[in-house]
């Protein structure tokens, strides 16, 4: 497991106890029993101590196809697949080619 860092958004399983203000019933659940009734509610900002294996990390965001980003990580794919052609054995290059597919989504990691 990966240790994670100050500062970074993390998701929160298994949460025990969250604080919040009911603002209003969900307006398509008038008339539905209680126990099938949403509620909005306001979540106040809380700080607490929350052991590692009930936190995961979001997805990495990735770079929307065809934008500046994107584009850039694909013109690094060819570079390095160029590379490969030149010399299969370039270890480099098939790291910088995975690393760039998977930043595009071309290339799945295990």
């Amino acid at each position: 497991m990966a240790k994670f860092k100050d500062g970074q958004q993390v998701f929160i399983r298994n949460a025990d106890w969250l604080e919040g203000k009911v603002v209003r019933a969900r307006d398509g659940d008038k008339g539905q029993p209680e126990e099938k009734t949403h509620y909005y509610v306001e979540i106040a900002a809380q700080s607490r101590y929350v052991l590692s294996t009930n936190l995961e990390a979001p997805p990495e965001k990735k770079p929307q196809r065809y934008d500046e980003e994107w584009m850039a990580e694909l013109e690094k794919m060819k570079k390095a697949a160029e590379r490969l052609q030149a010399n299969p054995q370039d270890k480099d290059a098939l790291r910088e080619f995975g690393e760039a597919g998977s930043k595009i989504g071309w290339v799945v990691k295990k």
